[in-house]
């Protein structure tokens, strides 16, 4: 009896992923902001992403939202869409990335606000 729920146990541990990593990284170009997705899992396998931005000013709101499928390959870290938008003083933005499984659920998400 032992040893099966030791036996148990480790299957359970080696079934056991960290979550995926994501991240929205920022570059601030003058009056512009570059936005790109960064998207690493500890395992390999193929994948749904979305970029969405809402961005609100003076001039308006818009919406934009870049999305595709990619093939991680464990623990490297994928460039994924870029958004190159201006940004003018008392604009504000938000951007949402999103990993989803191939079934389209989430599996990972990372929101991003400026100011």
């Amino acid at each position: 009896m032992y040893r099966l729920i030791a036996s148990l146990l480790l299957v359970i541990s080696m079934q056991t992923h960290a979550e995926p990593q994501l991240q929205i990284e920022r570059e601030v170009l003058g009056d512009q902001h570059l936005l790109r997705g960064v998207l690493a899992n500890d395992r390999a396998g193929r994948f749904l992403y979305r970029l969405s931005l809402t961005k609100q000013g003076r001039s308006g709101q818009a919406n934009s939202t870049q999305a595709g499928s990619v093939e991680l390959k464990a623990n490297q870290p994928l460039h994924t869409s870029r958004l190159l938008i201006n940004v003018q003083p008392g604009d504000h933005y938000s951007v949402h990335l999103e990993l989803l499984n191939p079934a389209n659920q989430p599996v990972a998400e990372r929101w991003l606000q400026h100011p």
